[in-house]
């Protein structure tokens, strides 16, 4: 992987102050379902999110591994695209970290976290890592489209 074009991505989840994209799961009659989430991310460009066991995408990952993610930010227009495979989070100490950074983003915004408004289960940590992403930034008049591929 280019390391300029690795920097560029990772500047782009450090200044995502919404911390918040969409994965895209399979359900077990092969339709496609999405839903929005918050976020977390490593240097090794892997994302990691939250939800309950019993949710539809909980769920999916169960039966289907492989999911997509995208994340877009409007002031500079920008978008991350990404699929991959999912994996839960067993780690104790990890799902800790998570938790509290997840949790954080989520009381940043005005409207209560979705995963607060589901019916109670285990809350499961989900780590999507990266077999393809695209990274593209479209602010014409500061330097051009850049439209690259990361992984």
């Amino acid at each position: 992987m280019n390391e300029e074009t690795k920097k560029m991505v990772l500047d782009f989840l450090h200044q995502d102050e919404d911390m918040l994209g969409v994965v895209s799961t399979i359900s077990s009659d092969n339709k496609p379902e999405s839903a929005f989430v918050y976020y977390s991310f490593d240097e090794d460009l892997n994302i990691y999110f939250m939800t309950r066991a019993n949710s539809r995408k909980g769920q999916n990952i169960l039966e289907n591994k492989n999911v997509a993610y995208a994340i877009v930010s409007r002031n500079p227009p920008q978008t991350l695209q990404l699929d991959g495979e999912a994996s839960f989070v067993d780690e104790k100490e990890m799902q800790k970290k998570l938790f509290k950074e997840l949790v954080e983003f989520a009381s940043k915004n005005y409207f209560a976290s979705p995963i607060a408004q589901m019916q109670s289960s285990e809350l499961v940590f989900i780590k999507i890592t990266p077999h393809w992403m695209r990274f593209g930034d479209f602010e014409i008049r500061k330097h051009g489209d850049i439209f690259k591929q990361v992984v």
